[in-house]
């Protein structure tokens, strides 16, 4: 059974279990539980697991990510799949920088996701809406 995903808190926990199921059950944005320090200052998740996120249609918003580093919800993912997902944010990254991953390292699926993300470049290499590098993607 999948892992509910309700708070910012509970989205900063996947980086604990990469490899574990996860469904998003609401909607997390600047008023949900957590943002301020997590939402607002997101350090990318680096190491994505083989696991999967069902947004089942809902939104992450006002994801705020300003690292030295991959930028993304995912710095760097071996995730089995992410689908059904909505990302509203900004990401300023001094590596490469997708919306839901910013450097794929294996094979794996991004399904019916939709992402609105402001990119500052900086000393940036690539950038991409949904993900910025990956040697595999279904």
């Amino acid at each position: 059974m999948p892992t509910e995903i309700s708070n910012w808190y509970e989205l900063d926990n996947i980086r604990n279990n990469p490899n574990d199921d996860y469904i998003l059950v609401n909607n997390l944005d600047e008023n949900t539980d957590g943002y301020a320090g997590i939402g607002d200052d997101w350090p990318p998740i680096q190491d994505g697991g083989e696991g999967t996120l069902d947004g089942q249609g809902n939104f992450i918003k006002d994801l705020i990510i300003d690292v030295d580093t991959l930028g993304g919800l995912f710095g760097s993912a071996n995730f089995g799949l992410v689908e059904n997902l909505g990302l509203v944010g900004s990401i300023s990254a001094t590596g490469r920088s997708g919306g839901i991953v910013a450097s794929g390292l294996n094979t794996f699926n991004i399904d019916n996701c939709f992402v609105n993300v402001d990119v500052d470049l900086g000393s940036n290499n690539g950038a991409g809406g949904v993900i910025a590098d990956a040697s595999s993607v279904d």
